[in-house]
């Protein structure tokens, strides 16, 4: 089987992930970079928002000639949210095959529709309109199958975030790199206010923190009055040994894309971390409380459980060690996923 995977390319966990499971599983993945078509000042400002003049149509002539030359068997579009209806339609007919999409952000979230940004309130609108013509929709979130259904799609499917097992593992740390890692806590995102403020809450109580992420969102929030400081945004091995440094892993969950879970969960458990999670239902069914993560649904909550796991070391290190087993025992790798997958996309050929 062949397989053509269309999106941005640019960062490893995402496209480049799952292309390397499929190849593992006997696939060949011919990959379509667009970010290229979107370099000049015409192209940034065209996918900013989302109007399309040269470049949108470009990358999108050329997605179509690419498939013409390559007839894969399947091609798969990553957050397609240039992609015009047209070429969907053309893709179908020079491939014979099906044309699937994948969506880790929530398209239907009212923070988009409601943004003061131009930029969110656009983001969006070229793809709910292909959503009717994709052979399969694959969301992030369960919660998204009704709105993607009621937006006109054939098929919606979950297809959940994972971790990737070259680069999520435990890592053997040195002495130095404790020095540099290692934390009470640590928190690795981009920055919301109620992140910023369960931070700050913890903070007060001088626990060590360590908070790295995109500093464009935190200056937003953080003032010289803060109890913390960000790091600059860390990522592959680096991620990894900041999370197996901290003696706690944080994870919290965007209000933008109204979600449940993330895939930090599975990075951080992967990584033997404890993982100590905002509380949700979904997040009940993946980790149980108390015995492989821990959880709190408040910034009062997160502090009186960060001192409770702190006086007990032991059960710290049951939680780790019991939050990887069932992250590897139920399937979470990439692997796992994209072997999942291609059985779904067989049933679809097949149909």
């Amino acid at each position: 089987m062949t397989i053509l995977i269309a999106g941005d390319w640019r960062h490893t966990i995402y496209e480049s992930a799952c292309a390397d499971a499929l190849r593992r599983l006997g696939v060949i993945v011919v990959p379509f970079k667009w970010s290229s078509f979107f370099d000049s000042l015409l192209g940034r400002a065209e996918r900013k928002y989302n109007i399309s003049v040269l470049c949108i149509r470009q990358m999108n002539d050329a997605l179509i000639r690419y498939a013409e030359a390559v007839r894969p068997d399947v091609v798969l579009i990553w957050r397609g949210v240039n992609i015009l209806p047209e070429t969907i339609e053309k893709l179908k007919r020079c491939t014979g095959g099906p044309v699937v999409s994948f969506n880790n952000d929530d398209p239907f979230s009212p923070q988009y529709v409601e943004s003061r940004s131009l930029h969110l309130r656009r983001l969006w609108k070229l793809f709910v309109r292909t959503i009717p013509l994709y052979d399969c929709n694959y969301v992030y979130r369960s919660s998204n199958i009704p709105d993607y259904d009621n937006a006109g799609s054939r098929r919606s499917r979950v297809l959940r975030s994972y971790f990737v097992p070259s680069i999520h593992n435990p890592v053997k740390l040195t002495d130095a790199e404790r020095g540099q890692y290692g934390c009470d806590v640590v928190f690795i995102g981009h920055c919301e206010q109620y992140r910023y403020d369960c931070l700050e809450y913890l903070a007060e109580s001088e626990y060590k923190l360590r908070v790295y992420g995109p500093l464009s969102t935190w200056m937003h929030f953080v003032t010289p009055q803060s109890h913390f400081r960000p790091n600059p945004e860390i990522t592959g091995e680096t991620y990894s040994k900041a999370l197996c440094a901290a003696r706690l892993c944080l994870c919290f969950f965007s209000r933008l894309n109204r979600d449940a879970y993330t895939r930090r969960v599975f990075e951080i458990t992967a990584c033997g971390g404890v993982l100590l999670s905002e509380r949700t239902p979904e997040m009940l069914t993946l980790f149980a409380e108390g015995s492989e993560a821990l959880y709190f649904s408040s910034p009062e909550e997160l502090k009186m459980v960060v001192a409770s796991a702190f006086a007990s070391p032991k059960k710290l290190k049951e939680i780790a060690e019991a939050g990887r087993l069932r992250c590897i025992r139920d399937g979470h790798s990439v692997d796992d996923r994209m072997k999942a997958w291609l059985a779904d996309i067989g049933d679809i050929r097949r149909s």
